[in-house]
């Protein structure tokens, strides 16, 4: 499973509760698709990110594609320590 989905779960378990609009996402990279939808159904609103998504992320739909047809206001901030981000996510690659 992807880390927003486990997270949710998680977090929906030991808070017993479904709803997560206390909480943010932070991120070093930008949540595929499916953990965006996720995430805005569990009334996450907030999301901190460092690096862009992948670029062969197929469907290629953005989290502001998302944002943009999502029915509860979102708030993204995007590009937080990117570059520690970036290197992060491609030392995790080699492994």
């Amino acid at each position: 499973m992807h880390a927003e989905i486990n997270l949710i779960s998680e977090a929906c378990k030991k808070l017993e509760t479904r709803d997560l609009s206390q909480y943010c996402i932070v991120s070093n990279a930008w949540s595929c698709s499916m953990c965006m939808s996720a995430c805005i159904k569990a009334k996450i609103k907030n999301f901190i990110y460092g690096a862009p998504s992948e670029s062969d992320m197929n469907p290629n739909v953005t989290i502001f594609d998302i944002k943009e047809k999502a029915l509860t206001k979102l708030n993204i901030e995007i590009g937080v320590l990117e570059n520690e981000c970036k290197l992060q996510i491609e030392n995790a690659r080699k492994l």
